[in-house]
């Protein structure tokens, strides 16, 4: 039946974040699916510290309609324990209107399409972690440059983290 088949992919969803450390730890899921979307909002939800969001929302292969963020319970934003909420990409600006129209973050909104601004911004930013979250088909890949910062940050002998 078509809608076991379905929640079978959903259990076999990679739901893991990947982690690094460039000033803070950072957690980094690519999502593929909107299931996998929603998912990765929930582990931000269960995170009790001091936390920023960045969202790299870029265009769909396909194309995809993205009124589905519409749909999405964002909630998880309005909670006292996330500081800015940043949001990069060539779809930024359809996220940040969804997420200004569907919540009381606005105030803690930056959005850009300037990728690698924001993402500095993001990792500079005041939060104990950073979430990041990617959703569509990037231009560049944002685990090689985050693995390039993390490599980068390792070797400066000034810097006195981890």
């Amino acid at each position: 039946d078509a809608g076991e088949l379905a929640l079978e992919k959903i259990e076999e969803e990679d739901n893991d974040l990947d982690s690094f450390y460039i000033r803070k730890p950072i957690f980094f899921k690519a999502t593929e699916t909107i299931s996998s979307f929603e998912q990765s909002l929930e582990s931000v939800d269960e995170d009790e510290g001091r936390t920023d969001i960045l969202f790299i929302f870029d265009d769909e292969e396909d194309e995809e309609e993205i009124t589905f963020i519409y749909d999405l319970d964002w909630s998880v934003l309005e909670k006292n324990n996330i500081g800015k909420i940043y949001i990069t990409g060539d779809r930024a600006y359809d996220l940040g209107l969804c997420i200004r129209y569907m919540t009381g973050a606005g105030k803690k909104l930056t959005v850009d399409t300037n990728e690698d601004m924001v993402a500095e911004q993001a990792i500079g930013g005041k939060g104990e972690k950073l979430y990041i979250i990617a959703k569509g088909q990037a231009d560049k890949d944002p685990m090689k440059i985050l693995k390039a910062m993390e490599k980068k940050w390792s070797r400066n002998k000034s810097w006195t983290g981890r």
